[in-house]
Formats: C-alpha cells, sequence, structure tokens
C-alpha cells in the first residue's frame, strides 16, 4: 500500500514564534481596467470580473465585513508570484489581491487603484 501525504510531528522543542508584523491584502486593478470593464460594488460582482489568482486555481476574497467567497471562474490568469500578479495587473490583465505594503508604489503613482471596500 503506497502512503500519501506528510507526517506532522510536533514542534521543536526551544523554536519559538513571535509576531513581527501585519499586512493587509487589497484587491487592485489598473485605471484602464476599470475604465474598460468598471469596479465591483460587491464580493458577489467579482464573478463577472477578470481575476488574476496566484499559486491556485482558485482564490478567496474577505469583505470587509468578513463575509467571504471562494472564487473557481474568471481567472483570467494564474501566477506564481506577486511580481507576476502585480505586473498583469498594472498591464491591465485584472483584478488581482496582494499585500498593500507590495503594492505601494504602484498605489501612489496610480498604476494600481484599490477596489472599493465592499
Amino acid at each position: 500500500m503506497e502512503k500519501k501525504g506528510a507526517e506532522i510531528d510536533t514542534l521543536i522543542d526551544g523554536v519559538v514564534a513571535k509576531v513581527i508584523g501585519r499586512s493587509s491584502l487589497q484587491l487592485l486593478a489598473s485605471p484602464c481596467y476599470f475604465e474598460q470593464y468598471g469596479a465591483p460594488s460587491t464580493l458577489e460582482m467579482l464573478r463577472e470580473h477578470h481575476l488574476i489568482f496566484w499559486k491556485q486555481s482558485y482564490q478567496t476574497f474577505m469583505s470587509r465585513q468578513g463575509k467571504c467567497g471562494a472564487y473557481f471562474q474568471n481567472a483570467r490568469l494564474t501566477v506564481n508570484n506577486w511580481e507576476a500578479a502585480r505586473n498583469a495587473a498594472v498591464a491591465g490583465y485584472g483584478i488581482t489581491q496582494l499585500p498593500s505594503a507590495y503594492c505601494q508604489k504602484e498605489i501612489e503613482q496610480g498604476a494600481l487603484v484599490p477596489v472599493i471596500y465592499f
């Protein structure tokens, strides 16, 4: 019988984990994307938009009210790193979800615009 998966054991003695900071995720797209397709005003409206996912073929989004939704369709592009997702969003390929701090420069320059919080 073939065994699949990984064995998870107890933590290593002496290893300590500490919170060193917090990062918030933001939904972002380029101004030209919003000019062409409009901006979603609800979490459900994301289904009607081109989305840029990273790492998997679905993405989970959360509204400010804590409502969560996973989206499997409308992934116009799936990438494996933040830089590719950011560059695709700047180029107008769709809406992506990235850490705010990672895209701060593009937000300040107007290359990326946060989706209005729902």
